[in-house]
C-alpha cells in the first residue's frame, strides 16, 4: 500500500507530525497531500508558526483554529505597533534606584518577568508580564528578603533566570583598607526560587555561597541556569577578564576576552579581538562547559583581517552582546506559541586602520553573527575526544556573519542597549522612542518594505579590512553579507513632560517605562507597562 492510499484522517495525522519544511515539500509533489496540507488546521498552524519564526508552546486550552487566529493577530500587532497600557506601579515617594550609588530600590527584568526589591523594607515583588495574544496572564508574587548586616558591603546586584524560577542576590564587599595589601573582595551569592522566595534547593542545606578573591574585583554579572558570567578587573594589571562560574558545583574558569555570552545552556562563545600574538587573526572561540564547571575550548572561528586593521575590542557580556532563548516548564505551559531558538550575537566597537587615531581612518565596527548557524556548523564539525581545538575557516563560517563599518558614528559608543534572541533594543531619549531591531530571517522575509512602522535596511559592508587571500577561497562568501533587519518603533506619548525623565525597555511582549524626577534621573516615581494587544 502506498502512503497516499491511506485514509484521509490517517494521512492528516501523519502530516501533522511533519515540520513546516517537510510539509510544504510533500504538498508540492502530490495533489492529495497538497489538499490535506492546505486544509488541515494542525498542518497550517505548523507552517504558519515557522513562517513567522515561532514555535508551539504547551498551552492548548483553546483549539488550533483560535491559536492560528491569535498568531496572525500577534504578527499584525507587532507590525502595526498595537501597545496598550496594562498596569502601573506607583511608588509612594521617589526612590533612588539600583543605578545610583545610594540606590534603595532595585528594578530588574528578564524573559517576561519584572522584579522590584525595596532594600528598606525587604519586600520583593515579582510580576509575570502579560501577553494576551500568547495566552500569558499577569501573575504576581510577593515575598521578603533582607540582606544580613555587613559593614563591608559595597553593593548588591540581582540576577534573574526567570525561565528556571531562580533569582540570585549578589552581595559584593571589600574587606580591609584600600591601601592594605591584604585587602580582598568577598562575593556572596544567595539563590532563591523566584516565585516563592524559598532558598534554592540546589544549595541546601546551605543558604549562600561565598567567593573570596585577593587579586580580582568583580564588576558585572550575567546568569543562565547553573552558570554566572562575571566581569572582573585586575587592579595591578592592564585589561579585563571574565569568570564563568558554576554556582551549583562552585567551580570557575577565567579568560581574557572582548566579549562573551552563552551559545546555549551548556556552551559559551567568546571573542578574542585585541592583544593577539603576532600573526594571529582575531577569532571567536566556543567552549563546552563540562559538569564540573570548567570550560574546554572546542572550536575557533578566525576573522581574517588585514595586518593594519585593528579591532579595538571591548568588554561585553550577556545581554550586552547576545542572549539566546531559554525554555522552562512554567513559562512554556503558559503560552500558546513562542519565539523559536534563532538568535544572534551583536558586537559594536571601535576599529582603526594603521597606527594612531586619524579621524578618517577610525570606524565603528558592527558585527552580527547567527548563533543558530554557528551551532549547525559546530555540529557538522563535531569535536572528538581529542584536546585539540577545531578551526572552522572564514570560508565556512563567514556566511553566518553580517559586518558593517561606519565612519559617521565612530567614537560615539554602543548603539544598542539590550540583545536577546533575534532582537536588539535601543531607547532614544531625545524623541521618546524605543527602537526594536529584529534580524530573524523569517520575519525579514515577511517585512513590508514601505510600511509606516517598518523599514528593511541594508548596511553597506566594506570588505577592505579582510585579507584578499581569504576572500578568494572557492567557498568564501563574496563579501560579508549585508545586514537585513526589521525595525519596529514604540513612541511614548507624553514623553515631552518637562518634569519627568523616561526610560523604556522591552521585556517579553511588554514595554516597561520607568518614570523618574527630571531634577534627579535616579529618583524613580513609577513603572508603567504597555502590552502587545
Amino acid at each position: 500500500m502506498l502512503l497516499v492510499d491511506l485514509p484521509s484522517d490517517i494521512l492528516e495525522l501523519i502530516c501533522g507530525e511533519l515540520d513546516a519544511h517537510s510539509a510544504v515539500a510533500c504538498g508540492r509533489v502530490c495533489k492529495r497531500l497538497h489538499h490535506i496540507i492546505t486544509t488541515s488546521l494542525p498542518v497550517r498552524y505548523t507552517i504558519a508558526l515557522a513562517m513567522r519564526g515561532m514555535r508551539p508552546g504547551n498551552n492548548e486550552s483553546i483549539d488550533i483554529g483560535e491559536r492560528l487566529k491569535l498568531l496572525e493577530r500577534y504578527e499584525a500587532a507587532w507590525l502595526e505597533g498595537h501597545w496598550k497600557k496594562s498596569f502601573r506601579i506607583t511608588l509612594p515617594e521617589p526612590m533612588a534606584f539600583v543605578n545610583h550609588p545610594a540606590g534603595k530600590f532595585h528594578v530588574h527584568h528578564a524573559d517576561g518577568y519584572l522584579l522590584t526589591w525595596d532594600l528598606a523594607t525587604g519586600q520583593v515583588h515579582v510580576v509575570r508580564l502579560p501577553s494576551p495574544l500568547r495566552g500569558i496572564t499577569l501573575e504576581e508574587h510577593h515575598w521578603q528578603f533582607t540582606s544580613p548586616p555587613d559593614p563591608h558591603r559595597l553593593r548588591t546586584e540581582v540576577l534573574l533566570d526567570a525561565q528556571n524560577d531562580t533569582v540570585v542576590f549578589v552581595e559584593v564587599a571589600f574587606v580591609g583598607q584600600h591601601s592594605d595589601p591584604g585587602r580582598y573582595q568577598r562575593v556572596t551569592l544567595r539563590p532563591f526560587d523566584l516565585s516563592s522566595g524559598n532558598v534554592a534547593e540546589s544549595i541546601l542545606p546551605n543558604e549562600s555561597i561565598v567567593l573570596v578573591e585577593n587579586n580580582f574585583f568583580y564588576t558585572n554579572f550575567s546568569l543562565r541556569n547553573e552558570f554566572i558570567i562575571m566581569r572582573l578587573e585586575q587592579p595591578k594589571h592592564a585589561g579585563m577578564g571574565i569568570v564563568v562560574y558554576n554556582w551549583v558545583t562552585q567551580r570557575k574558569v577565567m579568560k581574557h576576552v572582548a566579549f562573551i555570552t552563552f551559545l546555549d545552556d551548556t556552551r559559551i562563545i567568546a571573542g578574542f579581538l585585541r592583544a593577539l600574538e603576532p600573526g594571529r587573526d582575531p577569532y571567536l572561540r566556543i567552549y563546552d562547559l563540562s559538569a564540573d564547571g570548567s570550560a574546554r575550548a572546542t572550536h575557533d572561528l578566525p576573522l581574517p583581517t588585514r595586518p593594519n586593521f585593528i579591532i579595538c575590542g571591548g568588554s561585553y557580556m550577556g545581554r550586552d552582546c547576545g542572549y539566546p532563548s531559554t525554555y522552562s516548564g512554567a513559562y512554556e505551559r503558559a503560552q500558546y506559541f513562542s519565539e523559536d531558538d534563532w538568535a544572534m550575537i551583536y558586537l559594536c566597537t571601535d576599529a582603526q586602520e594603521g597606527k594612531g587615531w586619524d579621524t578618517e581612518a577610525s570606524y565603528k565596527f558592527e558585527m552580527y553573527v547567527s548563533t543558530t548557524e554557528l551551532k549547525r556548523l559546530v555540529t557538522e564539525n563535531a569535536a572528538s575526544t581529542s584536546p585539540d581545538t577545531i578551526t572552522i575557516p572564514w570560508s565556512t563560517w563567514g556566511h553566518a556573519a553580517a559586518i558593517a563599518l561606519d565612519s559617521v558614528t565612530a567614537r560615539f559608543g554602543k548603539v544598542v542597549s539590550d540583545v536577546a534572541g533575534s532582537r536588539n533594543i535601543r531607547w532614544d531619549r531625545s524623541i521618546g522612542a524605543l527602537w526594536m531591531h529584529d534580524c530573524h530571517p523569517a520575519r525579514v522575509r515577511r517585512a513590508i518594505p514601505n510600511h509606516k512602522h517598518l523599514i528593511k535596511r541594508d548596511d553597506i559592508s566594506d570588505v577592505g579590512f579582510l585579507r584578499e587571500d581569504e576572500l578568494q577561497q572557492p567557498s568564501s562568501p563574496v563579501a560579508p553579507r549585508t545586514l537585513e533587519r526589521v525595525n519596529y518603533a514604540f513612541f511614548l506619548v507624553g514623553s515631552d513632560n518637562k518634569n519627568t525623565n523616561y526610560n523604556a525597555m522591552l521585556c517579553g511582549d511588554v514595554i516597561l517605562v520607568q518614570e523618574s524626577e527630571a531634577s534627579d534621573p535616579y529618583g524613580l516615581k513609577a513603572i508603567v507597562a504597555y502590552s502587545l494587544v
